[in-house]
């Protein structure tokens, strides 16, 4: 099913702490439950862009990490989504990101 944030349709929410880094491009959006959330009860925290989702360091060592946590108040709470641009350039990931930024406001940014 997934989720749509803005007509980009990333993958359903994982659990971050059990998340499995794909080799591929593309946009992540870090979410917390939030049951006033709609369609789906996902809050967006963090809108990201990444040449290689394997190697950017999403979890405990992104900079953002404590942010997430002030949010979410533990681990178990921040989930993770994905939408996936192989071979895409850097500059089009980025323009996306800051549309989604833009549109959601999400206090982690």
């Amino acid at each position: 099913m997934g989720i749509n944030f803005s007509g980009y349709f990333f993958t359903d929410p994982v659990p971050i702490s059990i998340w499995q880094a794909p080799e591929s491009s593309g946009l992540y959006v870090i979410s917390v439950s939030d049951l006033s959330s709609q369609p789906l009860p996902y809050r967006p925290l963090y809108f990201g862009e990444t040449e290689n989702f394997a190697t950017r360091g999403i979890g405990r060592s992104h900079e953002k990490y404590c942010c997430w946590i002030r949010e979410a108040s533990m681990e178990a709470n921040l989930y993770i989504s994905l939408f996936f641009m192989p071979s895409s350039r850097a500059a089009r990931r980025r323009a996306i990101e800051q549309q989604l930024i833009q549109a959601y406001r999400p206090s982690c940014n």
